[in-house]
C-alpha cells in the first residue's frame, strides 16, 4: 500500500472539501438569517437612553432614560444598577456617572462625576460595585474606555495640561502610554494580548494618527493620504479598525490596519456620518474579523471584503428604517464574536431604541475553521495509524 500518496490523496480532498464549505457558506449564510429583538423586550423596561456593548455572553450595560440616570447591565438573566462612587456628585446634564465598555467577565469602565468639571475613570465589577481608578495628578478628566478580560483598561488621564493615552492594570494603577511625539493622546480599545490601539499626535502637534501601542513599542498607523487617523478598536487577531482623511484632507473612510505593519486598507464608507449617540462609533469589530459600520443607506456587514446591507438579513417585517431622524443615522454599534449585532434605530414597526440582532447560524469564519480544523485532526490521526 502506498501510504504516502494515500495520504496526500485525503489531504487534497479534505482542502477540497474546506474550499467548497467556505464558498457553500459564503453564499448562502446571509439569506435573512438574523432576527432583530427589541431591547426593551429583552430587560423588561423601557428606561433606557441607549444600549451599550454587547459581549460574547450577551450581556450589555445600558444607560437610564429617567432620574438618576445611572448606568444598568444586562447580565442575561436580571437587571443590574450600577453603584455610584461615594465622591460622586451629578454634572451638569444630571448625570453621575458614564460607561463605555463591557468585557466578558461583565466589567464595565467609564467615568464618574465627582465634582464642578472634574471626571476620573471608574471601573465597576459584574455586581455593580464601583473602583475609582488612579489619575496622573491632573485635575480634570480621567476616562477608562476599554477593558480587556484580564481586567486591563485603555484610556485617557489628564496630565499638566493635555490629555494622556494610559493604561490601567488589573489594580489600578496608571501608566502613560507616550505619544508619537506630540502632546497628548486617547487610548481607545485593549485586545486580550494587551495591545492598545487609539490616536496620538505626531511631533510639533502638527497631526493626529491612529497610533498602537504593542509591548513597550508606540507605532504610527500612518493615513489614507490624509493628515489625520484615528483607531477605535482592535481584535485579537490584530485586526484594527478605525478612521482615516483621505488625500484631499476632507473626505473620511472607515478603515482597517493590521498590527503586522501592511499598508491601511479603505474599506469605502463614509466616515462622517452623523451617529447621533457620543459613545458610539461608526464602526466595531469582533474577533472573527466580522466589522459593522453605519453606511449611508443602513448598517452594513463586512467580512472577507464582501460587503451586506443588514436590511437583506432580516426579515422584510424587520427592516432597519435608514435616517429615520434629522438629528441621527441608523447604525449599527457593536457585533460580538457570536455574530450578535446592536443597532440603534428603528427597525418595522417598532418605536426608535436599541435593538440586538442575532443570527440563525453560526458565523461563516467559525464554521469553517471548526470544519478544517476537525478534517486535519483525522488526516492526522490516519497518518499515526498508517505510521505505526
Amino acid at each position: 500500500m502506498n501510504t504516502q500518496f494515500d495520504h496526500l490523496k485525503t489531504r487534497k480532498l479534505a482542502q477540497a472539501v474546506i474550499l467548497s464549505l467556505a464558498a457553500l457558506t459564503s453564499s448562502q449564510s446571509h439569506a435573512l438569517n438574523y432576527t432583530a429583538t427589541n431591547a426593551t423586550d429583552i430587560i423588561g423596561s423601557t428606561n433606557f437612553f441607549a444600549v451599550g456593548d454587547i459581549n460574547n455572553n450577551g450581556k450589555f450595560w445600558y444607560e437610564s432614560s429617567e432620574p438618576p440616570f445611572s448606568n444598568f447591565q444586562w447580565n442575561g438573566t436580571a437587571r443590574v444598577q450600577q453603584a455610584e462612587l461615594p465622591n460622586a456628585v451629578p454634572d451638569v446634564s444630571g448625570y453621575l456617572s458614564y460607561a463605555s465598555h463591557m468585557n466578558d467577565l461583565g466589567q464595565v469602565v467609564g467615568i464618574t462625576s465627582v465634582g464642578k468639571d472634574l471626571y476620573h475613570a471608574t471601573r465597576w465589577d459584574n455586581t455593580g460595585v464601583p473602583t475609582e481608578l488612579a489619575t496622573l495628578g491632573g485635575n480634570y478628566w480621567d476616562e477608562g474606555r476599554a477593558i480587556n478580560n484580564q481586567g486591563q483598561i485603555a484610556g485617557k488621564a489628564w496630565g499638566t495640561s493635555n490629555y494622556r493615552p494610559v493604561s490601567w492594570n488589573s489594580a489600578g494603577a496608571i501608566t502613560d502610554l507616550g505619544t508619537l511625539g506630540g502632546t497628548s493622546g486617547t487610548a481607545e480599545a485593549i485586545n486580550e494580548k494587551g495591545q492598545i490601539v487609539g490616536e496620538s499626535f505626531t511631533t510639533g502637534d502638527d497631526a493626529k494618527h491612529a497610533t498602537l501601542w504593542s509591548n513597550g513599542n508606540i507605532i504610527d498607523l500612518g493615513t489614507l493620504g490624509g493628515a489625520n487617523s484615528t483607531a477605535w478598536g482592535i481584535n485579537n487577531l490584530g485586526q484594527i479598525i478605525g478612521t482615516s482623511f483621505l488625500a484631499d484632507d476632507v473626505t473620511q473612510h472607515v478603515t482597517l490596519w493590521n498590527t503586522d505593519g501592511s499598508a491601511p486598507v479603505d474599506l469605502g464608507f463614509d466616515a462622517s456620518l452623523n451617529v447621533g449617540y457620543y459613545l458610539h462609533r461608526i464602526a466595531a469589530i469582533n474577533n472573527l474579523g466580522q466589522i459593522v459600520v453605519a453606511g449611508a443607506n443602513g448598517p452594513v456587514l463586512w467580512e472577507n471584503g464582501v460587503s451586506t446591507g443588514i436590511n437583506s438579513l432580516l426579515p422584510p417585517d424587520q427592516q432597519i428604517e435608514v435616517n429615520n431622524e434629522t438629528w441621527i443615522h441608523s447604525y449599527a454599534f457593536d457585533i460580538n464574536d457570536k455574530g450578535v449585532i446592536g443597532v440603534f434605530g428603528k427597525v418595522g414597526n417598532g418605536p426608535q431604541s436599541s435593538y440586538i440582532l442575532t443570527p440563525n447560524a453560526v458565523p461563516v469564519p467559525g464554521a469553517v475553521w471548526l470544519f478544517g480544523s476537525a478534517l486535519e485532526g483525522l488526516i492526522g490521526i490516519k497518518r499515526r495509524k498508517q505510521v505505526a
